[in-house]
């Protein structure tokens, strides 16, 4: 009788705990239901992302051009100090250059061949990447697009075949500007800037520096060297040198002992704001600078 009643007293017990749980598991993925949030959203958004986005945005956090979006839904309220995750994503979408911390960013703007309803989808699908997804908050959010962009002028074929002379001839710019270079940044994709960033870049290099291509000047024992640090660890460093060797060799690794230390004990290493890559208004003229410029445009 004792055994039959400890197990009717463990099975009420079990039943209490269920009931108590069980409606604040169901209140926290109520977004979930029918009501809010179906499966045919993360159908559409899935598609979406699959045509539009995982060109450069990986899902399992592996790098890519862009961005991951694995655990997207759960950090997008952090990025932007007022914004919820919902109107974060949806305003990077429609406006990527809106929270670029570049002079033009590089993602295009897919959201002009998308409805609203498509971008509502995308976000859904994006939300899902890590949050519970509520349908009825993203289709109360405002989607304000940005502006038209000005229509593009057409494409030149002769400035373009002038162009590529001049990269590889006279301008030089094929000797930094290649995959995998340290010294200077890959041209793919550049064409989706703006046209006066493009021009900017030529005529102006130092305007708009990416820190990654800074020169930095190293003081060591047996001199000063001037270069694009690449790499660094706990014993030496590796830069791209400014100017070559006299053998021709563009890389150093300079063990840390040997760079010289301020009175504060610290690494002799001043980064400036210039790049390596010198301006082309004097060199060039306006014409050849205009040829390039369609080269740049046209590279995507």
């Amino acid at each position: 009788m004792n055994t039959f009643l400890r197990y009717f007293v463990s099975v009420v017990l079990a039943a209490l705990i269920v009931l108590a749980v069980f409606p604040a598991v169901l209140s926290r993925y109520r977004p979930l239901s029918a009501g809010s949030f179906t499966l045919a959203h993360t159908g559409r958004g899935a598609e979406l992302f699959k045509t539009n986005c995982i060109f450069c945005h990986s899902l399992d956090g592996s790098l890519a051009r862009g961005p991951s979006v694995k655990d997207l839904g759960m950090q997008a309220g952090n990025r932007r100090e007022g914004y919820s995750a919902e109107q974060y994503l949806i305003e990077s979408i429609v406006d990527p250059a809106a929270f670029s911390t570049s002079p033009s960013s590089i993602m295009p703007q897919v959201a002009t061949k998308l409805t609203d309803s498509e971008v509502r989808d995308l976000v859904a699908y994006l939300m899902s990447q890590g949050a519970v997804v509520d349908r009825k908050r993203i289709d109360s959010l405002p989607i304000a697009r940005p502006p038209e962009p000005p229509p593009r002028a057409p494409v030149r074929l002769e400035w373009i075949r002038e162009g590529e002379q001049i990269f590889r001839g006279k301008g030089g710019c094929v000797q930094c500007h290649f995959p995998s270079s340290y010294l200077a940044p890959s041209l793919e994709t550049v064409g989706l800037q703006s046209e006066e960033y493009l021009r900017n870049s030529i005529v102006d290099p130092y305007k708009h520096v990416a820190e990654a291509f800074r020169v930095s000047v190293i003081e060591t024992e047996g001199g000063v060297v001037s270069g694009v640090i690449v790499q660094r660890d706990a014993d030496s460093m590796t830069v791209a040198l400014t100017n070559p060797t006299g053998d021709g060799n563009r890389m150093m690794v300079i063990p840390l002992e040997e760079i010289v230390r301020g009175d504060d004990g610290d690494l002799s290493i001043k980064t400036t704001d210039r790049s390596i890559m010198p301006s082309f208004a004097e060199s060039l003229t306006p014409h050849e600078v205009d040829c390039l410029v369609e080269l740049m445009r046209n590279l995507y």
